[in-house]
């Protein structure tokens, strides 16, 4: 996927601030999502005050207030090892701003608000840490912002498959529509309640840390 580096107008840090993509960004993820269900944002998509607490946040959600996650747990019915944390005041913040609706509707054009039973951290940082083929519960994630806090690989290889989100048009595709790599402080918006997606279990030297926040549809 092409790489949107931001440089904001006068009007989006207006109105849509932390976010820092400018109108061609904005135009760019509005045609993404209405082709391929998906839309991608940055590097840069946030101010670099709010990329840095939400990722001092999730370090100290990762060693104090996560758990994991595996099929047959009771928890999950996708199959999946990773991990899961609370969200703590930095992103309970950051979701609570009016922009967070106000760029989901420009970029998707449905009104929506926070699934907070559904949001989380997520990490996957130990080998063999995976999310299986799945979608979204419509009811629980009717659309999902994905906010790259960390994503690291071994410098000799390009982005590997556990560091990317991969997307399908169908269950049953022997392979993915599109591979969208996670990136520090890239976004990525997903109708994953339409379009089965998955990550592919890392390895040694991976390490992937996102923001996972689902929305409800909005009352008309």
């Amino acid at each position: 996927m092409p790489q949107v580096v931001a440089s904001p107008t006068a009007t989006s840090r207006t109105t849509l601030a932390p976010f820092v993509i400018d109108d061609a960004g904005l135009a760019q993820g509005r045609d993404q999502f209405s082709r391929f269900g998906f839309a991608v944002l940055g590097p840069a998509a946030l101010t670099n005050e709010v990329i840095q607490q939400l990722r001092a946040e999730a370090v100290k959600q990762r060693h104090g207030g996560a758990w994991p996650l595996r099929y047959g747990d009771g928890r999950s019915k996708v199959p999946e090892a990773n991990m899961r944390g609370h969200f703590g005041p930095a992103a309970q913040g950051f979701l609570r701003r009016d922009s967070v609706p106000r760029l989901m509707r420009t970029i998707t054009g449905h009104a929506v608000s926070p699934s907070w039973s559904a949001s989380c951290y997520t990490w996957y940082d130990v080998p063999g840490a995976w999310l299986g083929r799945h979608c979204d519960k419509r009811d629980a994630c009717f659309l999902t912002m994905l906010v790259g806090l960390e994503s690291e690989w071994p410098t000799v290889s390009g982005p590997p498959a556990g560091n990317q989100l991969w997307i399908y048009d169908s269950f049953e595709a022997r392979r993915p529509t599109f591979r969208v790599t996670t990136l520090v402080n890239r976004i990525t918006i997903l109708d994953g309640k339409r379009w089965p997606h998955e990550r592919q279990p890392v390895q040694e030297g991976q390490y992937v840390s996102v923001l996972c926040a689902c929305f409800l549809a909005a009352e008309s």
